[in-house]
Order: structure tokens, then sequence, then C-alpha cells
């Protein structure tokens, strides 16, 4: 990915980067929803784990990755074809083949309480 340019407005700095064309992971869970095809677990951990390594890298660096929407938190959804909303059901007693150590991962990923929730992505990333 190339970076174009690196700037600061009104005191905030900010990077310029390529876009890159493609699906995004929430369009590849539709197709995959539609086809009734399950996502298994070393898959989504595996994505997850991609996911979390550039927002990690950054801060290793001091840079504040701003920019983390829905799709970026998704491995609960990916597995168990919902969105956590409200009062949601564990992994391991939503499907037989997920192991209870994910339901602690997912505890503390989607706590309410933000101090509660994992401090970086590189935490979050070594939790499983």
């Amino acid at each position: 990915m190339s970076v174009f340019d690196l700037n600061q407005h009104e005191g905030t700095c900010f990077i310029s980067m390529e876009f890159i064309e493609g699906r995004s992971l929430r369009v590849w869970l539709r197709e995959n929803l539609k086809s009734r095809r399950e996502v298994r677990l070393e898959t989504a951990v595996g994505i997850l784990r991609e996911m979390l390594a550039g927002p990690a890298e950054a801060h290793a660096q001091n840079v504040v990755h701003r920019d983390l929407k829905p799709e970026s938190v998704i491995l609960y959804e990916m597995l168990l074809e919902v969105p956590p909303e409200g009062r949601w059901e564990l992994p391991s007693e939503a499907r037989e083949d997920l192991p209870s150590s994910l339901d602690a991962l997912c505890r503390r990923a989607l706590n309410r309480h933000p101090r509660r929730r994992f401090s970086s992505a590189g935490e979050f990333s070594r939790a499983y």
C-alpha cells in the first residue's frame, strides 16, 4: 500500500494512502451467509489477526489509527452470523465447535466498559 502524504490540518496529523479496490469484509461475510457457508474458527482468527496487525504496527510507531469501523471488529459476527447487540450469546453456546476460551476473548473485546476492553490492537491480537 502506497502512502501519498503525511500532513497536518488544524493541528491534527493525517496520512493519505492508496485506495485498494476489492470486496469489503462485510460483503465477503454476506456472501458466505447467503451461500450458507459457515466460517471456520481458524479462518475468522486469521482474518482478525491480519486486521489487527495494521493498527498494532501504527500504534507501535506512535500513530493513532482513527478509522476503525464496525467491520474492523467482526470476529463474533463471522462466527455467529449476527452482530453482538444487547445481551449476546457466548460463542461456545451458539456453536458446538467453538472453544469456551473464545468466550472470554469476546467478553473482553465486547465489554461495554471501555477500560475493561483490550487496550490496543496488539494486546487483542495476542490474546487468542
